[in-house]
């Protein structure tokens, strides 16, 4: 009960200040693409995917980055649909990432799939945020 009503709390939160969101679904992007980049791409051996597989995720999480920053720069209340944007492509981003653990499932190790489960349950709850914050009508 106390859960739901922090979520609640979260979404007016951020339906009064969208640009909230996109901040800080942006530091989410840029922590993502630090730790694959930095930490899980050097010991790639300990997490069971390929290089070129985190090297990609890192690229498509500094992307989601930009997206963010840019769409906080230029958003307006006629502009919601940036937030939506936003939902679709971490939703996308969630489905390659578990697409390629999927593919790589034989190698890939229990620290991989911790890492990588948990950075997949991160983003399902800011993507519902984002889609609750996107529906909100405008009057």
């Amino acid at each position: 009960m106390i859960k739901l009503a922090m979520m609640q709390n979260l979404i007016n939160n951020f339906q009064q200040e969208p640009r909230r969101l996109l901040l800080v679904d942006a530091l989410g992007a840029l922590l993502s693409a630090a730790l694959l980049y930095f930490l899980l791409m050097p010991h790639a051996d300990l997490i069971g995917l390929p290089q070129k597989h985190i090297n990609g995720l890192a690229i498509g999480a500094l992307c989601l980055m930009a997206y963010d920053l840019i769409a906080r720069i230029v958003y307006t209340a006629e502009r919601r649909w940036t937030i939506a944007g936003i939902a679709l492509l971490n939703t996308l981003y969630c489905v390659t990432t578990l697409g390629l653990l999927a593919l790589h499932y034989p190698t890939i190790t229990l620290l991989g799939w911790g890492y990588f489960l948990g950075e997949s349950a991160i983003i399902v709850v800011l993507v519902y945020l984002e889609w609750r914050v996107s529906a909100k009508p405008e009057y």
